[in-house]
């Protein structure tokens, strides 16, 4: 019908998150952070850099969505899940003045703050991923991270050390949870069954893991029947 369509990058228009990209450029943050501190919501490739320059970078760049999209807050990447980010679009909730637990395990307390909450951490391995007791921050170890912190660090170490052996016996894996690697209140949660038992009864131990969801989806006993519904019941578990 003789209309043509011009060429454009794939990329145009895509908007990023490009904290990690500011924090290792060659030439300073400045070099990336002067369009934002100009008001401006565009980056300017300049000519003189190779493209290889961006297609070797980009999966390191969370992708935020279109340039022009309504995107709600909590699916951002957790990289742009900022305070500053909330103030900006208005985010903020309402807070409560009635406490509450959410998600937490039986006999949990709230943070002390006196104690810290925060992590070492890098925006690039090239900074200090090389040395050899530190290890990236991904969500699917932050886990891992609590954990580590907490047995190495509390007070109560013969109760963490007689939990750890009681967790090697009733095992859980992410082989068997792949929809949960990078959740953390699962993990924890069932993990406290034992730190809670300790030094209780083995029967009581037995009792919670039965009913803990993430001992439900690892050894499949979720939604299973009997054979009075039609269907045989999932054993396995029951021989676990």
């Amino acid at each position: 019908d003789g209309m043509c369509f011009e060429h454009v990058h794939p990329h145009l228009y895509n908007a990023y998150d490009f904290t990690y990209w500011s924090a290792i450029h060659p030439g300073g943050m400045a070099k990336i952070t002067q369009w934002a501190e100009m008001g401006s919501v565009a980056l300017v490739f300049p000519e003189t850099h190779d493209m290889f320059r961006w297609f070797d970078n980009i999966a390191n760049l969370p992708f935020l969505g279109r340039f022009g999209d309504k995107v709600e807050y909590l699916s951002l990447p957790s990289s742009a899940q900022s305070r500053a980010m909330a103030d900006a679009i208005g985010a903020l909730a309402l807070v409560s003045p009635e406490p509450f637990e959410a998600c937490g395990s039986p006999g949990e307390v709230e943070n002390e703050p006196t104690h810290g909450h925060k992590y070492g951490s890098w925006m690039a391995l090239a900074e200090v991923g090389a040395d050899e007791l530190y290890a990236p921050y991904e969500r699917a170890n932050g886990k891992r991270m609590v954990h580590t912190t907490i047995a190495l660090y509390a007070a109560d170490q013969l109760r963490q050390r007689v939990a750890w052996a009681l967790s090697q016996i009733f095992v859980i894996a992410e082989s068997g949870l792949s929809m949960h690697t990078e959740e953390h209140e699962i993990w924890l949660s069932y993990f406290d069954i034992f730190v809670r038992n300790a030094f209780g009864n083995y029967r009581d131990i037995m009792r919670e893991v039965s009913f803990s969801p993430a001992m439900g989806i690892f050894l499949t006993l979720v939604d299973s029947q009997s054979l009075a519904f039609g269907s045989p019941p999932d054993e396995n578990y029951a021989r676990e």
